[in-house]
């Protein structure tokens, strides 16, 4: 009976041992690869499921607004964009906006935001190469 219980209780031991050393199976939290504009014109690799985060100063001050980004909905998708508000105590800031992109499969996008004023006045605000693996 005595070695019965030294064996269950070495098992329990080992048993504990073996859970405490697995290897996490969640996902990770920081799924997001966030980027301004100091990442304009570079390659953003990303796997397939993180989402890419463009976060950019909004225009406003200058009369511009943000036109919808141009990229392969093959590849990404605008999950959604966000406005955060300036200080309205800081003459021109008109706070920050940013794109969300979830990566949907492998591949290359050209991923480019522009800003328009009028009907001809059109500035490159953000471009990128976005590979998906």
């Amino acid at each position: 009976m005595k070695t019965f219980t030294n064996f269950f209780a070495i098992l329990v031991v080992v048993s504990c041992l073996a859970l405490a050393c697995k290897k996490s199976s969640t996902t990770p939290t920081d799924n997001v690869i966030n980027t301004t504009v100091t990442d304009n014109g570079k390659t953003i690799a990303v796997a397939s499921g993180q989402t890419v985060a463009v976060t950019l100063n909004n225009p406003i001050d200058g009369g511009y607004e943000f036109n919808t980004p141009i990229y392969d909905a093959g590849v990404l998708n605008l999950s959604s964009h966000t406005h955060t508000p300036g200080d309205i105590n800081r003459t021109g800031d008109g706070g920050t906006d940013t794109f969300n992109f979830t990566s949907l499969k492998s591949g290359t996008t050209n991923l480019s935001i522009t800003a328009s004023r009028g009907k001809t006045d059109t500035i490159s605000m953000f471009t990128a190469k976005v590979v998906v693996q």
